[in-house]
């Protein structure tokens, strides 16, 4: 990762927006921050680590006191940071929590806000997601990112007196190794469920050898049982369900025979069987009761029969007298239709003979009258027109009616003068009688076609009524032969005693349903006792006291078998189901032994509880590497003096592999890293966090560190070692890696030309590249 451009607005001592760009002015490039105490020097990598992780570089300041003193209220408190890594551009902005202001001038809380910009144009927003794609993107955390490419202030030293335990925990989280702390815990989890699981596997044991016990195995009733292979178990109680099983056998021979007898004896059959013969007896005389009123009942018969033939023929005697009835009232319809065709024929004579004619004459007269008068009327008229028209002639002139221009005779008018309204009124009269005499003889038309259609609809319903009249007496003539034909069939020589005996007619239902009723009875009557008398074929009745005293003798001693049989059933099945079981809880016993023992071997080792644990022990190896990569920076800060090593006087404890010691090659002495000075505790701590940054880059696959900060340490070196330190850092330049450094000694700035200065004033601190 290597920042190209980071923007502070509101931030720390930084009262307005600060663009700091790396890119331009610290490129492949080692450069210094200068300023006075105060100034916001530690604040530019403050920027950089909150933009990334949302915290301070150092563990002392906490993002909520980002928001600048010196800024107006309201100024947005922010930090944006734009960065390389592989070839790619990186965009993150970050506001810390802080105070605003709302339109209306009262205060309001701002909760933090994040943004990530991705190369592809994705946009992750959220604190907390943006931290997390942060630390993939890196391929390190919050913590680790500090331990490999920020030094904060007062920080660097902590690695190098950190305790044995305290690495590991650095480590743990930086190099991953967790996963192997924690396939420590699951195989100390899976040596204790194991163990567990055998214990409960041997209880399940115990308890099955016990219950066996209590099924009659007495040979296992015991302490000892518990301990006894399977095959001897399975020996003892295998014989005694032998035993168990014969003796079952016999009891289910003796319990089929009682069971036989029992049903033989039992009192409910008994008590069945006297009130069927009971119920045969009952039937036996209500039978004979019945069949000895066959007689009567035939006598009914024979009268239900005569009365349903009276009843027929008065039925039949109804339609008779319907159709006579019927005859005479057609009679009735032809003298009507008789008498009306006399006065139609009257009507139509009375036409004939023009006695409704002398309206019509009287018009046509007075229609004859008016018309010679109009005629008359019409001529005078033309006449006065063509006398009026002579005087106006000229000789010369051509007439206007036959255009000649000599008028021989012209017309003198003789008659009285006729006006075109007198001649009008003349023609109305004319058209009025016209259109009154056709009326008269239109509707003298109408009259006679009227009596026509009436004169031919009465004899067509005349001749109708008359043929219906003809069949109805041949069928009244048949009928009432046949019902005579019946009437002497039926017995009745006599009309009178037919009308006698309509009189009982009322009865029939009454008598047929007692008949019926008597039959219906027979027929079941003689069913059931049928198939009673079949049923109780050769039975008789039995001593209801003595057979109930034999069946409750025999119920009581099959109940006592039924329980003895119980019993070893329960036992012979108990027994198998236990040894079963047995057996099964023995084979999970000896694979729960086989993989706990095997589990407790792991755990053993994993834990160390006689060396290093597995964790530790990964640890040490990367530690090794660790070492080796930070004695190259180490020798060349302090001219091959000094040399780190893996402290090993510690092998053979739980806590050992990770503390570190120092060889003085001037003594030839190897010493405690905490005998070194405060320069060359630096010395150390930097070649201990350049070789840390080199093997995270190796072994974390893919984790890029082309930036490293360092915050102060340099004013505890001499001259010299001031000089070799810059040296060491300088390599990193040539290995294309950014190196910015905070620091108050001035030597620093002839070895590092190019500085970013940061100046303080009453409104606000403010940097630039110089």
């Amino acid at each position: 990762m290597r920042p190209l451009k980071l923007t502070l607005n509101a931030f720390g001592p930084f009262s307005k927006k600060q663009e700091i760009d790396f890119e331009t002015y610290a490129s492949d490039e080692i450069f210094l921050i200068t300023g006075e105490t105060g100034a916001g020097k530690t604040t530019v990598f403050d920027g950089i680590c909150f933009a990334l992780y949302g915290s301070a570089s150092g563990d002392a300041r906490k993002p909520s006191a980002f928001q600048s003193d010196h800024a107006p209220m309201g100024e947005l408190c922010f930090a944006e940071l734009t960065f390389r890594l592989r070839g790619e551009k990186y965009f993150v902005r970050r506001t810390p929590a802080q105070r605003g202001i709302k339109r209306d001038g009262a205060p309001k809380e701002i909760t933090p806000s994040a943004e990530l910009i991705l190369p592809d144009g994705e946009v992750v927003t959220g604190s907390n997601a943006v931290t997390e794609r942060i630390a993939q993107i890196l391929g390190l955390d919050y913590r680790q990112f500090k331990q490999t490419t920020m030094l904060a202030q007062g920080e660097f030293k902590q690695l190098i007196e950190a305790t044995g335990k305290e690495k590991q925990q650095v480590f743990s989280k930086i190099f991953g190794t967790s996963v192997y702390a924690e396939l420590t815990s699951r195989l100390v989890q899976e040596e204790a469920a194991l163990g567990r699981e055998t214990q409960a596997l041997q209880d399940r044991i115990g308890r099955c050898i016990r219950e066996l016990a209590g099924y009659g195995h007495g040979a296992l009733a015991v302490p000892e049982a518990e301990f006894m292979q399977y095959r001897q178990i399975e020996a003892a109680v295998s014989g005694t369900v032998l035993l168990h099983t014969e003796k079952s056998r016999e009891l289910d021979a003796e319990i089929a025979k009682l069971e036989h007898q029992k049903e033989k004896l039992n009192p409910e059959s008994a008590k069945k069987r006297n009130e069927k013969l009971e119920r045969r007896d009952s039937l036996r005389r209500e039978y004979e009761l019945l069949a000895a009123k066959k007689t009567e009942m035939a006598d009914a018969e024979n009268t239900l029969k005569k009365l349903k033939a009276v009843a027929e023929l008065s039925e039949q005697e109804k339609i008779i007298l319907s159709s006579k009835s019927q005859m005479g009232q057609r009679e009735n319809q032809i003298k009507s239709l008789e008498s009306a065709l006399l006065g139609l024929e009257k009507q139509k004579q009375a036409l004939k003979t023009g006695e409704e004619t002398p309206g019509i004459v009287q018009v046509s007269s007075m229609l004859d009258a008016k018309k010679s008068r109009y005629d008359k009327l019409y001529r005078d008229f033309i006449d006065g027109q063509a006398a009026l028209l002579s005087k106006g002639l000229k000789y010369g002139m051509p007439c206007p009616v036959c255009g000649s221009k000599s008028h021989p005779s012209p017309t003198v008018h003789m008659g009285g003068d006729v006006t075109e309204a007198g001649l009008n009124a003349a023609k109305v009269d004319v058209d009025k009688l016209q259109a009154q005499l056709v009326q008269a003889k239109e509707k003298l038309e109408s009259e006679r076609f009227r009596l026509k259609n009436d004169y031919d609809t009465c004899i067509a319903r005349l001749e109708t009524q008359k043929s219906n009249r003809d069949e109805l007496k041949a069928i009244f003539e048949t009928r009432r032969t046949e019902f005579l034909k019946r009437l002497k069939e039926s017995g009745f020589s006599r009309y009178e005693d037919y009308s006698r005996a309509k009189e009982q007619i009322g009865g029939i239902e009454a008598l047929e349903k007692d008949v019926a009723a008597y039959n219906e009875k027979l027929l079941s009557t003689s069913s059931r006792l049928e198939e009673i008398e079949r049923d109780t074929k050769g039975q008789t009745r039995e001593d209801w006291n003595l057979v109930i005293d034999e069946y409750e003798a025999v119920s009581r001693r099959l109940i006592q078998l039924r329980e003895d049989r119980t019993e070893l059933g329960l036992m012979i099945t108990g027994s198998n189901a236990r040894l079963m079981e047995l057996r099964e809880l023995h084979a999970e016993n000896d694979e729960a032994a086989r993989k706990y023992r095997i589990a407790h071997k792991l755990a053993s080792l994993a834990k160390g509880n006689r060396t290093v644990s597995f964790e530790r022990y990964v640890l040490a190896s990367y530690f090794d590497d660790i070492l080796k990569l930070a004695n190259i920076h180490m020798q060349r800060m302090t001219n091959a003096r000094y040399k780190l090593k893996r402290r090993d006087d510690t092998v053979g404890c739980t806590g050992s592999g990770l503390d570190m010691e120092i060889i003085d090659s001037y003594t030839g002495k190897i010493r405690d890293v905490y005998t070194l000075s405060g320069g060359e505790s630096f010395k150390a701590s930097l070649a201990l966090a350049l070789g840390l940054s080199g093997v995270v880059q190796i072994y974390s696959g893919g984790v890029t560190i082309d930036t490293m900060f360092i915050d102060e340490g340099f004013g505890s070196l001499d001259e010299r070692s001031l000089e070799s330190a810059v040296e060491t850092l300088v390599t990193l330049k040539k290995s294309g890696r950014m190196v910015g450094i905070i620091s108050h000694v001035a030597a620093l700035r002839d070895y590092i030309p190019k500085k970013l200065s940061v100046r303080y004033s009453p409104t606000g601190s403010a940097a630039e590249w110089v």
